[in-house]
């Protein structure tokens, strides 16, 4: 295990755990999701630097940038000064398609500043809009995680084919690949043979409290994948 990623959940004390489907749509729309985010990233800090006896201490941890996140120099300029503040070789941004169209320019600079800092960036759900090819043309990313939905169609030797061409593609650009959403063995073994670079999804851990997930990073709790 190599690292793992940040999720955000809301406990409602009435109506029990509310799916980020319903409430982060609705922070975006309303802008609090950069405050939300902020928030995220001091707590997801905090926890790393609290991790000091645990298997967790090597791992990075995989953070989402909204696009509200860097929809303007005023808001960049707030979310580096935070970035600032962090631990830099620790954490990995992950950035989607979205924030990329909402202004090319900025999160080109945006890009470039975190590279300085020792962030480590992802383009995350690759495949899923009519631009992504020209996103790894123009952006520099570190990580390139595939969508979910090639992964959910492994079966096909069609989708086999496309992942393994992404993970070409990929590897040329000097990216480390990136599967989501795996959720079966036999998921794993179609990615080994496509020499895919990591994983991550169900079939190794449900989303879990980083209490729960501080043990079950411990030595002997993690089962291996054949």
């Amino acid at each position: 295990m190599v690292g793992a990623e940040a999720l955000v959940r809301w406990q409602h004390p009435e109506q029990g755990l509310i799916s980020p489907g319903v409430f982060i749509p609705i922070a975006e729309e309303s802008g609090l999701i950069v405050e939300l985010g902020a928030w995220v990233l001091r707590r997801v800090g905090r926890y790393l630097r609290e991790c000091t006896e645990t298997a967790s201490e090597n791992m990075r941890v995989s953070v989402n940038v909204s696009a509200q996140q860097l929809r303007d120099d005023a808001t960049r300029r707030n979310f580096i000064h935070l970035l600032r503040r962090e631990t830099a070789s620790r954490l990995t941004l992950e950035i989607t398609e979205s924030a990329l169209v909402a202004d090319r320019e900025g999160v080109y600079q945006f890009l470039g500043t975190a590279h300085e800092m020792g962030y480590r960036t992802a383009l995350d759900d690759f495949g899923t809009g009519f631009s992504s090819l020209s996103y790894l043309r123009d952006f520099r990313f570190d990580v390139l995680k595939v969508y979910k939905s090639f992964i959910d169609n492994l079966q096909d030797s069609r989708h086999v084919g496309l992942v393994a061409s992404i993970v070409s593609m990929g590897r040329i650009l000097g990216m480390l690949i990136v599967a989501e959403g795996v959720e079966e063995e036999a998921q794993v073994r179609k990615l080994r043979q496509v020499d895919c670079d990591y994983a991550q999804g169900y079939f190794y851990a449900r989303p879990m409290p980083w209490d729960d997930f501080v043990r079950f990073v411990q030595p002997g709790h993690l089962r291996a994948v054949s």
